[in-house]
């Protein structure tokens, strides 16, 4: 007999189904007996056919999951995605970034081999661009990243970023050597400034030092689009490398609230790799380096959430953790079962997506709730509360933010809540 058993979670409790599967009643009379609680308000019908088109099981437990069965647990749960608020759509899956990403082949155009204009007086005529007059503001949008197919250990491969330049101020590339000009490079980010495994010597790399990368144009005027590339050597292993970038105008700022994840594939990657990439948000590490298990902390003090794969921090976002006379336990804990939408039985019946409980007497991580219409005053004043502890218990994030905490999330995981 297999049962599968939604818990309540505190008084917001979705449905209690109990599903009872004779299997010597199937074998041996060709039928299976099946008992269900039928709901007896519309509501909970709907939320039953939600759990039908999404989760179904409800509750899954494997007490040590190998990493084969982890990512077939994850794509089927990918396979079964479903929104009824409209929230969250599309957000499932392994795609992740939010630019285009193309290819290049041996007989593409190197954006690196250019021909410098003539000079005036000894200096280009870029120099005498008139500067706006407006305050110098510096903004941008990713247009593409483009990069070598089929990266093979050992071999030379080429990366090339298109960022339209959005703020006020012109951008002025390193070759242009116009004095008294800001100069905006392609700097290494998360860390800040850190040293590229893939740096390499020579005006033809397009590197200037191991965490810079020049401008190809000599200038890039608000609304024009500038160019960043760079070439490296491929090391001998089979992974997935998570390069972060940022913008950096050198002497004045770096861009802010910005990031360029650059994804290198290298060698025969396999589906572990893409689903670990997925949570390298906040560290520019490889595939391939990352040991040890999945484990969350939240620190109730800061109102912040951590991922670690082993002991590296891949992840960090603002939660909303429990008010003061409703707070959230503190201590360790573990997922004890996931639904990608939970709702409550009494009034008004919060909806709460990606739901991953933690306890008996049903805390739980999940999306910011809302009510029936996502545009409801209290999917409004829920938004608002983020990085406040005003929950009644549970640990709400934004959603976007919540699906990959789900994603990373498995039953049995650890979770480490402290203030």
């Amino acid at each position: 007999m297999v049962g599968f058993i939604l818990e309540p979670a505190n008084s917001l409790f979705l449905l209690d189904i109990k599903v009872y599967l004779s299997y010597n009643n199937w074998m041996n009379h060709h039928k299976r007996k099946i008992r269900v609680f039928h709901p007896r308000k519309l509501w909970l019908g709907l939320a039953m056919l939600a759990l039908t088109l999404g989760v179904g099981a409800g509750e899954l437990y494997s007490q040590a999951p190998n990493t084969e069965v982890l990512v077939a647990q994850k794509m089927t749960r990918n396979m079964q995605t479903f929104s009824l608020s409209g929230l969250v759509g599309a957000k499932q899956g392994y795609s992740r970034e939010t630019h285009k990403v193309s290819y290049l082949d041996a007989t593409s155009a190197n954006a690196l081999e250019k021909h410098d204009e003539a000079l005036k007086s000894g200096v280009k005529s870029v120099c005498f661009i008139a500067e706006p007059i407006e305050e110098a503001t510096y903004t941008a949008d990713i247009v593409e990243v483009k990069i070598s197919d089929h990266i093979a250990s050992g071999a030379e491969f080429r990366v090339e970023v298109y960022v339209k330049n959005t703020g006020t101020a012109h951008w002025y590339g390193a070759d242009s050597k116009c004095p008294d000009k800001t100069v905006v490079n392609l700097g290494t980010a998360k860390q800040i400034d850190r040293a590229s495994r893939f740096f390499e010597e020579g005006h033809e790399t397009g590197w200037i030092g191991n965490n810079r990368i020049r401008m190809v144009e000599d200038i890039a005027k608000s609304g024009e689009v500038a160019t960043f590339a760079f070439t490296a050597i491929a090391p001998d292993v089979d992974t997935i490398f998570q390069e972060h970038f940022n913008l950096v105008a050198e002497g004045t700022t770096w861009f802010e609230n910005f990031d360029i994840p650059v994804d290198i594939r290298i060698g025969n990657t396999t589906a572990k790799d893409d689903y670990e990439l997925q949570f390298l948000k906040d560290v520019s590490i490889d595939t391939a380096s990352l040991e040890g298990a999945h484990k969350i902390k939240v620190d109730l003090s800061e109102q912040k959430m951590t991922l670690l794969i082993g002991e590296i921090e891949v992840y960090h976002l603002t939660v909303s953790t429990g008010a003061y006379d409703t707070p959230t336990p503190v201590g360790n804990y573990r997922i004890l079962n996931q639904q990608e939408l939970r709702v409550g039985g009494a009034a008004p019946h919060y909806r709460m997506p990606y739901w991953q409980g933690f306890t008996k007497w049903g805390h739980g991580l999940h999306a910011l709730p809302y009510l029936g219409d996502p545009g409801g005053w209290f999917w409004e004043e829920a938004l608002d509360h983020i990085g406040l502890p005003v929950s009644h218990g549970c640990i709400r994030m934004l959603p976007d933010d919540a699906v990959v905490v789900y994603e990373f999330g498995d039953i049995g995981m650890e979770i480490e809540i402290a203030r």
